[in-house]
């Protein structure tokens, strides 16, 4: 019972403290994604005020105040819509876009503040984290802007990626050794490699690429070590 209850500890540790976010929409090519990127937040700054008393903050799942629309037309960012983050669709108002930009006359408005990447959420969900844009979907539209103007698109298919770096790591001789002794233990290694496979994508160690293969084994490693110390502790025990 013990090492059942470690396993999902190690499972949803990552995930607490914390609320899933609304997110904002984008318009591309015909089609609506909600998106994990608030490109509307690059543009506050101390040239460009927050006005605090505009967005207010409704419930916990918009901790920013507001759902901003955008869309991409030739290739140009622009900002289409902005309502007020309530949790409830009835009671979403527009926002006074003037308090906002006091010089234009009204949206849509080219977002040339805006450089960066905008993710967009693809496929089936492989894990829901309850804390901002955590949860991991089969694949992403990566979208590359620079100054408004999109400049790069890329698709990541996080479920290859998950499968290609569990496969990696369990030709390590960590993993190996591992195996050896939770099979003397009586461990189910297809709850291990669920575990693991937990372990990638809530750390994001699939998505985030500028972690590398020595801080994802390190990283798996450390798991196993946590379940072996506690399997022999339990073993012990009984």
């Amino acid at each position: 019972m013990k090492i059942l209850l470690i396993l999902f500890l190690a499972t949803i540790s990552s995930s607490l403290g914390a609320t899933a976010q609304i997110p904002d929409i984008l318009i591309y090519e015909g089609q609506q994604y909600f998106i994990f990127t608030n490109p509307l937040e690059d543009y506050f700054g101390a040239a460009n005020p927050r006005p605090m008393d505009l967005f207010q903050m409704h419930c916990t799942a918009c901790w920013r105040g507001y759902i901003a629309t955008f869309e991409i037309r030739n290739n140009e960012l622009y900002l289409n819509g902005l309502i007020e983050g309530t949790c409830s669709d009835e009671e979403r108002r527009d926002v006074d876009i003037s308090r906002i930009f006091k010089d234009q006359d009204g949206l849509p408005i080219r977002s040339s503040w805006f450089s960066g990447v905008i993710r967009c959420p693809l496929g089936e969900q492989l894990a829901y984290v309850h804390m901002g844009y955590d949860s991991v979907y089969e694949k992403e539209l990566l979208l590359t802007f620079e100054k408004g103007n999109l400049v790069g698109t890329e698709i990541i298919n996080n479920k290859e990626n998950l499968e290609m770096r569990l496969s990696d790591f369990k030709r390590t001789k960590e993993y190996a050794d591992f195996e050896k002794e939770a099979l003397k233990n009586g461990l189910n290694m297809e709850d291990i490699d669920s575990v693991l496979r937990n372990r990638l994508i809530r750390n994001r160690l699939i998505t985030n690429r500028e972690l590398g293969d020595v801080e994802t084994f390190r990283s798996l490693r450390l798991l196993l070590e946590r379940i072996h110390s506690d399997s022999r502790g339990d073993s012990s025990g009984d």
